[in-house]
């Protein structure tokens, strides 16, 4: 059996007081606004990470090739020295 139009329901609508609206638009773009600067914070923190991943990459080929030319060893960043490890200390 067919449904008559009286027999659809009606959705009321009711005007929203202007003051409650525009609260409610401005929290909408205060929202808004933050997700766009998370949004550019993610973008920092991904390039940040991705730099250090190279520093990190250039400091190990330099410690390879230092490994190569005279050992393995330990560096003191203060005084310049490199502390080779001895093969009786276990560190070999």
């Amino acid at each position: 059996m067919a449904k008559s139009v009286k027999d659809i329901p009606v959705q009321a609508t009711i005007q929203i007081d202007e003051k409650i609206l525009n609260s409610i638009r401005q929290i909408r773009q205060i929202q808004s606004n933050i997700q766009v600067e998370v949004g550019a914070i993610e973008a920092q923190k991904h390039l940040a990470l991705h730099k250090l991943h190279e520093e990190g990459e250039k400091l190990q080929s330099i410690m390879v090739e230092l490994e190569k030319e005279h050992g393995k060893g330990s560096i003191n960043l203060d005084t310049g020295e490199l502390t080779l490890d001895s093969p009786d200390n276990g560190n070999s």
